[in-house]
C-alpha cells in the first residue's frame, strides 16, 4: 500500500513536471536565477518543509524526553507493586 502511495505521488510530481516545464525568472535584490517552474516549486517546497520541521524539532524531542521519562516511572511502579504483591502473597502463605 506505502509502494503504492509513493508510486502516485512519483507519477504526480513527474507529469507535473512536464507540464510546467516553462523557464520562470526568479530576482531577489541583485541575485537573478532562469530555473524551470516545476524545479522553481520543488525547491520552494522542500524549503518549507525544511523550515517546519525545524520549527517543529524541539516539540517532538520535548514530548520523546517526556514519553521516556513516562514509561521509565511506569516500569518502576509496576516492578514496586509486583514486588509488594509477591510480598503480600508470600506472607498470607505463611499465615494458619
Amino acid at each position: 500500500m506505502r509502494f503504492i502511495l509513493i508510486l502516485i505521488l512519483l507519477i504526480a510530481a513527474i507529469a507535473f513536471a512536464v507540464q510546467n516545464a516553462n523557464v520562470v525568472t526568479l530576482v531577489f535584490f541583485v541575485w537573478r536565477v532562469e530555473a524551470s517552474l516545476a524545479i522553481v516549486v520543488a525547491v520552494c517546497f522542500s524549503i518549507g518543509a525544511l523550515v517546519a520541521a525545524l520549527a517543529l524539532a524541539p516539540s517532538i524531542l520535548r514530548k520523546r524526553a517526556e514519553t521516556r521519562r513516562l514509561r521509565t516511572q511506569l516500569h518502576e511502579h509496576l516492578s514496586a507493586a509486583e514486588d509488594a504483591a509477591a510480598a503480600n502473597s508470600g506472607s498470607s502463605e505463611q499465615r494458619p
